[in-house]
């Protein structure tokens, strides 16, 4: 990148170099060794600005020019209000691990499971030289940056040179956890601006099925950035169901990636909800590098005032017989900007593809946006592969129909803006968790004054 695509700020490097003096006796680690150069990595690749093609639409001068911090070992752990606490969704019939402002809290998470096939642990943990299972340790550190390179992209980059913690979950073969896992995130919660970098590292071993829910919460009123990278990979047969429950307040940057290596047979789905947060972009990257593999991309943003939330998936069939589903839609209100970007490659052996893509937008107001940029980049002829996007308001004709049946217009709006909104939120599968994001958008709705 030359200067006008990429800036890198000061404070990033102030925050390295501190970061570093704190390491002590880790300095000369394997995992100093990566970090070390995913540091490098950043610095040649800086925050990318609008001249990069892949952030046209997105301006990060607003977390280039603010000052983040990282917590420092010695500093005393921020305590969660009762009114955070309640936010953490508890009802989900899930085992819940806490972490704020990336680093795991014990007392706000639920015990870890002992079951069969099942090992649940924190990255922080794994990568102690006091750790117990030493070929485990080996197994994270070579797994570490193998689906999600820090040289081609800034924010993994920067995740990994930072990289202190997270949770490590791995999946037996022909294990079949029944028990979601929920991860959930609170960032603001100092008193200064804070940046954090959580990691997931997900494998699923053979035939093995595993749902993982990550939710991102903010714990007050202060501008923090949260840059997380996520790391899944399935064998063959293996079914992973995630989601992923965006709503922080309007004070937060996030940047968030998720990575999928989808083996023969396997089943890869993810869901993504965007609500809160000043300036988001959720990245899917999903390669089917296995025959038979599915993936399946859904995704839903509800956006007010002026939010801006960029969705960014590159879907990479790189065998043949394989499919791909992808459907994102937003709701946008006030003077809030949607983008979607989706690329579709089908790679020169990935015969017999078939994938389906589809961006729907509905927009509240004149002055709410979206870019839509549907892609599709083929080198294989015997496929099936098409992609669309339709941007428009509320159907003045089902508008009509029910107003003329009696339905008052406030109703009639709020009955199709949900009807909108259900075909992401029907495809979640965990009962509880279907019925707590229909609380969210319900909550979100009503803070549009939609309801």
């Amino acid at each position: 990148m030359n200067q006008l695509q990429s800036i890198e700020p000061e404070w990033v490097t102030q925050n390295f170099l501190a970061f570093e003096r704190s390491l002590n006796g880790d300095a000369h680690s394997p995992l100093h060794t990566i970090r070390s150069a995913a540091y490098s990595n950043f610095s040649r690749l800086g925050f990318p600005t609008t001249q990069n093609e892949d952030w046209k639409y997105t301006n990060l001068a607003p977390i280039a020019r603010s000052s983040f911090s990282i917590a420092q070992p010695h500093e005393t752990p921020a305590q969660l209000s009762e009114q955070t606490l309640a936010r953490i969704p508890r009802h989900l019939s899930a085992t819940t691990l806490v972490f704020v402002e990336g680093m795991f809290r014990k007392e706000y998470s639920s015990a870890l499971p002992e079951q069969a096939g099942l090992r649940i642990h924190t990255l922080a943990e794994v990568l102690k030289p006091t750790f117990a299972d030493g070929q485990l340790a080996d197994q994270v550190l070579d797994s570490l940056g193998s689906v999600a390179s820090s040289r081609e992209h800034p924010f993994v980059a920067l995740n990994t040179a930072f990289l202190r913690d997270g949770a490590v979950v791995q999946v037996a073969k022909d294990a079949q956890i029944a028990e979601p896992i929920q991860l959930v995130f609170v960032g603001g919660a100092g008193k200064s601006p804070s940046m954090s970098q959580p990691r997931l590292l997900v494998v699923a071993g053979e035939n093995s099925r595993v749902t993982l829910i990550e939710s991102f919460l903010s714990a007050g009123e202060t501008p923090y950035l949260v840059s997380h990278v996520g790391e899944i990979v399935l064998g063959a047969g293996a079914s992973v169901d995630h989601y992923k429950l965006q709503i922080e307040g309007e004070q937060a940057f996030h940047v968030g990636s998720i990575w999928a290596s989808v083996a023969r047979d396997a089943h890869f789905r993810t869901h993504s909800f965007a609500f809160g947060g000043a300036l988001v972009r959720n990245e899917v990257s999903p390669v089917l590098n296995g025959k038979g593999g599915v993936c399946v991309l859904n995704g839903l943003s509800v956006l007010r005032a002026e939010q801006h939330t960029d969705n960014h998936t590159v879907i990479d069939h790189a065998e043949p017989n394989c499919e791909s589903h992808e459907l994102y839609k937003g709701i946008y209100a006030d003077k809030s900007a949607g983008v979607f970007s989706g690329t579709i490659i089908v790679r020169p052996d990935a015969q017999k593809t078939n994938a389906l893509q589809t961006n729907q937008s509905l927009l509240l107001s004149s002055t709410a946006t979206i870019e839509s940029k549907p892609q599709l980049k083929i080198w294989a002829d015997d496929v099936k592969c098409t992609h669309g996007a339709t941007v428009g308001q509320l159907d003045e004709h089902a508008l009509f129909y029910l107003r003329s049946r009696g339905v008052p217009k406030k109703d009639a709006r709020d009955m199709l803006i949900h009807a909108f909104a259900s075909d992401v939120i029907s495809g979640v599968r965990p009962a509880a968790l279907k019925v707590h994001l229909e609380e969210v958008l319900t909550e979100k709705l009503a803070s549009i004054g939609l309801l």
